[in-house]
């Protein structure tokens, strides 16, 4: 049974534009003790996919859903001081496609002969884009219906490793939390792959990383990524919403319809032409392409946590 629900910004413009839902309960502002936590506050998003400027694993600035590279992919590395063993990231990266990278066994539904690399950073642009085309839309986004869009890209694939092969370990609630704005991060040195570049299930990397000389290599490999902490730099705060009755009222004729589908808002600190981005003003960006200059475009979908769009 559900009990979650995600408010899915679609474009970039939304943060800092006041935007909030004071029909949800409890109200965080009139609550009492006995309510629970209180479900109102102002929506985030997610970054427009981009460049990230990071220190080590710490974001400084750039867009908090890195457009991952070749660069980002793993590498041939040393985990003991004696011998190349691992594939594991050079370089951190956040987002969507950084948590592909990190837990989807590409074609590991098939993989009978354990051979599959790790995605490569187009494999998982391009699954970046088919989940993010589908929230859009207002698609679902259950767990059979990502399995799906990632099987497009390559064939076999699933995310959360139910499949007898795969050794996949995503959720669904994790996608639904880094499309809601949550920043996800896989850091250096996590190992991806063995020695000849096998995707490594999180048991199999447990073993690993348990191997590992830090003292004779200088570095410290990790299994996988997780989520930005409220003490890290670039870290977003979500409120977590209750799937409860006050969400489907809102969305019924409450204060969410107001803001499913096309809806017209101009932030001043985004462009809404080519000629006015400045290095202070960025564009005005949806998902997959700018906001048009009448700043109208589709702004919000509500999602369970099992990934079916309630509005």
């Amino acid at each position: 049974m559900a009990n979650r629900a995600f408010l899915l910004a679609l474009r970039n413009d939304l943060r800092g534009m006041g935007v909030q839902f004071p029909d949800l309960c409890p109200n965080t502002s009139t609550r009492a003790v006995l309510d629970g936590e209180g479900q109102t506050g102002y929506l985030n998003c997610w970054d427009y996919l981009g460049t990230t400027v990071l220190n080590g694993d710490a974001y400084v600035s750039g867009s908090r859903q890195t457009y991952v590279t070749v660069s980002n992919q793993g590498t041939v590395q040393d985990i003991t001081g004696t011998v190349t063993n691992v594939y594991a990231t050079p370089i951190a990266a956040l987002g969507i496609a950084a948590y592909l990278m990190d837990r989807v066994h590409p074609g590991g539904v098939a993989d009978a002969g354990g051979t599959a690399n790790p995605l490569t950073a187009a494999q998982a642009m391009n699954m970046s884009f088919a989940i993010v085309t589908a929230i859009t839309a207002g698609n679902d986004l259950t767990l059979t219906d990502i399995n799906v869009l990632l099987s497009g890209v390559v064939a076999s694939t699933d995310l959360d490793g139910t499949a007898a092969l795969s050794k996949s370990f995503g959720t669904v609630e994790d996608v639904l939390r880094v499309a809601s704005g949550e920043v996800y991060r896989l850091p250096r040195y996590t190992i991806l792959g063995s020695s000849l570049n096998r995707f490594r299930s999180l048991s199999e990397r447990a073993v690993l990383v348990a191997s590992q000389d830090s003292q004779v290599t200088g570095k410290t490999y990790v299994t996988n990524g997780d989520f930005l902490t409220v003490s890290e730099n670039g870290y977003i705060e979500c409120k977590q919403i209750n799937a409860v009755g006050s969400v489907k009222l809102s969305l019924l004729g409450g204060s969410l319809s107001h803001w499913v589908g096309n809806i017209t808002v101009k932030n001043p600190a985004f462009a809404y032409a080519a000629a006015d981005v400045t290095p202070q003003r960025p564009r005005a960006m949806s998902f997959l392409s700018a906001v048009p200059s009448t700043g109208t475009a589709p702004c919000l979908h509500v999602y369970d946590q099992d990934g079916y769009c309630l509005g």
